[in-house]
């Protein structure tokens, strides 16, 4: 048993790192790519962007949502989505983050209605 263990340990070390594109990639980095409308306010042009983000994860299937949050997480240098997330204030980022852990909970409660 304890050889099972030490063999799985060593194969999770040596598998990379890496990401996987999403359904909706372009659209989610349209809405991180975007800038401030004429004389917006930048928090009013910050806000918008996290209700058309949370808009999108809504959508997304469970698979997606869970690889979205996963990459989200390791925050790769690559990967464009995290970096664009990243320059997001904390607040932002720390609720959207709930919002797509939350994906699972959201599609059951859909389905049982």
């Amino acid at each position: 048993m304890s050889e099972l263990l030490h063999s799985r340990a060593e194969t999770d070390e040596a598998r990379p790192l890496t990401w996987r594109p999403l359904a909706i990639e372009r659209q989610i980095l349209c809405v991180l790519d975007a800038r401030p409308a004429l004389g917006e306010q930048i928090a009013v042009a910050f806000g918008r962007k996290e209700i058309a983000l949370r808009s999108l994860f809504a959508g997304m299937s469970l698979a997606d949502a869970r690889e979205l949050l996963r990459r989200l997480s390791l925050s790769l240098p690559d990967d464009p989505i995290a970096t664009g997330f990243a320059r997001l204030v904390s607040d932002r980022r720390a609720r959207l983050l709930s919002f797509l852990g939350d994906a699972r909970r959201r599609r059951a409660l859909g389905v049982a209605k």
